[in-house]
């Protein structure tokens, strides 16, 4: 089941007697700007124009818009015992009751969602006891002044003033966490449907503080109230201890129905939070807020370099984006003339590629790869560390191109890709293959006549032989070359003595023998 609550808001200070009322008609809706209505049931809201007033009954809803013309909408509930409440943009809050008797005086609204700005008042020192209700937990403050803000993500709490130090805002939520808070603290609790995760007490920021600039800042409504007090004739740090202060401009006094005049301190200059926005590797768009000590309208944003980032946003709170690197200001401005300048820097980070390239098995195999960089927008650049083992296609890519890498020999290196930046990431290249065997041709002579042998080939002068050389055409071979041997057998004994029966007398059949050479004696002597 999901989990619901309420928060309690209670205002309780040590009074004299209050005029006794429960009439509706003294309650009051005001129309400060944009669209503001007043809700019965599932009826369709009753809208004011702006600056119109109207009562409204106990359990009616009190709606509003958006932004129009540029600024938040905005209502503001004025009760019998002179407090105020002031209802924020795109919210929806319920008058639930409001009594004024004994000494007390007892409001009960519930926050459905949206924002609130609660200040009680406590006029000739009467008690209030005020509840905000919402689906989450319960607050219990004592003459306080802060914000309300409701979302189904997240509670913040901010508490700005209490009129008693001693009695702290008492926050306790619905599984039975109770949180205190002084004034200056901010209570801030995360919601995820049925899940209320720990809340976190500590001092209120500039940031969380920014989130309900549309009701004005604190300084401005202390400000106001010490200028109203003098007015009234009311000692200023009196008024203050009661509780009075200024939102969005408007001064509600401490004393009576009506409640005070305007009052409005001229504006100071404008604040920005932060005055730098730097966007590194994994930011994404940040915010910055503008402030102004005086000034109750819309702040303008324009960027000098849209192509680094864009600004969005207002009246009060900005958004920045970047989209490449580089540097940029923004400058932030009010219908006063006043100005102040949010510096832009998007830096580049590191190049992403690839550590290293799966092994290369072959000569002329290719392997692509795309460099990425966050926020950078031109080009890269790719070299080979030694190109006898690999190259790359190209000496520049863009952003989103591809580099090719083709292998060229064995061994290992690597491609350096580099931006105009100046940064540099290596990828790493490995080529496990052998070169591919080169064709050559090598001479074989088929048929050639051999050289003679002085001692085993004896030719007769008259016997023809072939030339000693010949050409023989080129034969295409793979390496290694084939050599090739003719056996010559070895020579036989001459026939020494008579010769068989039947023979010549030469001992070769159909050759005489030669005659013989001077000095040497006939054979077979």
């Amino acid at each position: 089941m999901k989990a619901l609550a309420s928060v309690v808001l209670v205002f309780a200070v040590c009074a004299s007697m209050l005029a006794p009322s429960s009439a509706a008609d003294d309650k009051q809706l005001v129309n400060v700007r944009g669209q503001v209505g007043v809700q019965s049931g599932t009826a369709t809201p009753q809208e004011l124009a702006v600056g119109a007033t109207i009562a409204i009954d106990n359990s009616q809803y009190v709606v509003t818009g958006g932004t129009i013309d540029g600024k938040p909408s905005q209502g503001r509930v004025h009760l019998p015992d002179s407090s105020d409440v002031l209802i924020g943009q795109n919210t929806r809050v319920q008058m639930v009751s409001f009594d004024n008797v004994s000494n007390v005086a007892t409001a009960n609204f519930i926050l459905v969602n949206g924002k609130m700005r609660f200040e009680v008042r406590h006029p000739h020192g009467a008690k209030a006891n005020y509840t905000f209700s919402t689906t989450t937990g319960q607050i219990a403050v004592r003459g306080t002044v802060g914000d309300i803000s409701l979302t189904p993500a997240q509670l913040q709490v901010n508490v700005y003033d209490i009129t008693d130090p001693t009695v702290p805002v008492e926050v306790t939520m619905n599984d039975g966490k109770v949180y205190k808070l002084s004034a200056g603290q901010t209570l801030t609790i995360a919601l995820a449907g049925a899940v209320i995760a720990a809340g976190t007490v500590a001092a209120t920021t500039q940031a969380q503080q920014s989130e309900f600039d549309e009701f004005g800042s604190p300084e401005q409504a202390i400000a106001a109230v010490a200028a109203a007090a003098a007015v009234s004739g009311i000692p200023a740090v009196a008024a203050i201890a009661a509780g009075a202060v200024a939102l969005g401009g408007v001064v509600v006094g401490v004393g009576g129905h009506g409640g005070g005049g305007e009052a409005s301190p001229p504006p100071s200059g404008i604040h920005v939070n932060p005055s730098t926005l730097t966007f590194t590797a994994g930011t994404g768009p940040l915010q910055f807020t503008a402030s102004e000590s005086g000034y109750t309208g819309a702040f303008q944003a324009a960027i000098d370099n849209p192509a680094v980032a864009t600004v969005s946003g207002g009246p009060a709170a900005f958004t920045v984006t970047p989209k490449t690197n580089g540097t940029a200001s923004i400058k932030v401005t009010d219908t006063t003339g006043h100005s102040a300048a949010v510096g832009v820097s998007v830096q580049a980070t590191t190049i992403v590629v690839p550590a290293s390239l799966p092994p290369f098995t072959s000569i002329g195999q290719k392997q692509s790869f795309t460099p990425q960089e966050t926020y950078y927008a031109g080009s890269f650049n790719a070299a080979s560390g030694d190109k006898t083992v690999a190259t790359v296609n190209a000496s520049t890519s863009s952003s989103a191109g591809q580099f090719t890498v083709t292998s060229t020999g064995p061994g290992a290196t690597q491609i350096t890709v580099t931006d105009s930046l100046g940064h540099s990431s290596p990828v790493g290249i490995a080529v496990n293959a052998r070169p591919t065997p080169t064709p050559t041709t090598i001479p074989i002579c088929i048929g050639a006549p051999r050289p003679m042998h002085p001692e085993h080939d004896r030719m007769e002068p008259n016997v023809p032989r072939p030339a000693p050389t010949q050409t023989c055409p080129p034969t295409p071979m793979v390496a290694p070359p084939v050599i090739v041997h003719r056996v010559v057998p070895p020579p036989q004994p001459r026939p020494v003595g008579p010769q068989p029966p039947g023979l010549p007398p030469s001992g070769l059949p159909g050759h005489p023998t030669p005659p013989p050479m001077p000095g040497n004696p006939p054979q077979g002597v």
